[in-house]
């Protein structure tokens, strides 16, 4: 096996640390969209208010209310 050149070695390291950079966004975006399903999820079973989902995900109000906002302008 050859070994490879100075410019193959850069490219090599820039695409690792691309990657890496990217697949830490994917998981944090993953992460926020699934939690966001889970006050959905919280909402409409309407077991919980407002103030509970947010005690329950260690949310801010503000964010579960504006998320119950999207749901219903979603549902109408």
């Amino acid at each position: 096996m050859r070994e490879k050149t100075p410019a193959e070695k850069i490219f090599d390291a820039g695409f690792a640390i691309g990657f890496i950079k990217g697949f830490k966004e994917g998981f944090k975006e993953g992460y926020k969209e699934g939690r966001t399903l889970a006050v959905k999820s919280f909402m409409l079973s309407g077991l919980l208010n407002d103030e509970q989902i947010a005690a329950a995900l260690h949310k801010p109000l503000e964010n579960i209310k504006a998320i119950r906002k999207e749901l219903e302008a979603a549902t109408v």
